[in-house]
């Protein structure tokens, strides 16, 4: 179970993930507008490993090792290379396969790949990416971590 803004998602033992609350973005997997008080199933998702929820957006990591997002994208939050808003799941660019964990903030969300590196995309204001910059970033760019 993930909590967003104003709406949670959950991920059902058939692989599947259902949300409800709010959608004013589309982050329940449908059309924005009204929420919904009940679960309501997110439409051509499935083969979940796990979720994850920012503000207003939520991702899931695949058993494949993809990563897919949905909901809010004005900041570059959904990683498919756009600022739009996406009520249906989008593939993360570059992140197809070999993920391990992923992970969101507010309007961030950063992916743990199998080989132990660090990818991130979204809002960058505050230097959230860890790329070294504070520039907004629409699809995924590695963290830059420090020499020991």
């Amino acid at each position: 179970v993930t909590c967003g803004e104003n709406f949670s998602c959950t991920v059902l033992d058939t692989g599947t993930v259902a949300c409800w609350g709010g959608n004013d973005f589309g982050q329940l997997g449908t059309a924005p507008g009204e929420g919904s008080p009940v679960p309501v199933e997110v439409e051509g998702l499935s083969g979940v490993r796990s979720i994850d929820a920012g503000s207003h957006q939520a991702c899931a990591l695949l058993e494949d090792g993809g990563v897919v997002c949905w909901g809010q994208g004005h900041l570059g939050q959904l990683g498919n290379g756009s600022d739009s808003d996406s009520y249906s799941p989008v593939d993360v660019v570059g992140l197809e396969s070999g993920v391990a964990a992923v992970s969101c903030g507010r309007h961030f969300c950063c992916a743990l790949l199998e080989s132990g590196a660090v990818m991130c995309w979204g809002e960058n204001g505050a230097g959230e990416l860890g790329d070294g910059t504070t520039e907004n970033c629409s699809s995924p760019v590695a963290v830059e971590c420090p020499s020991p």
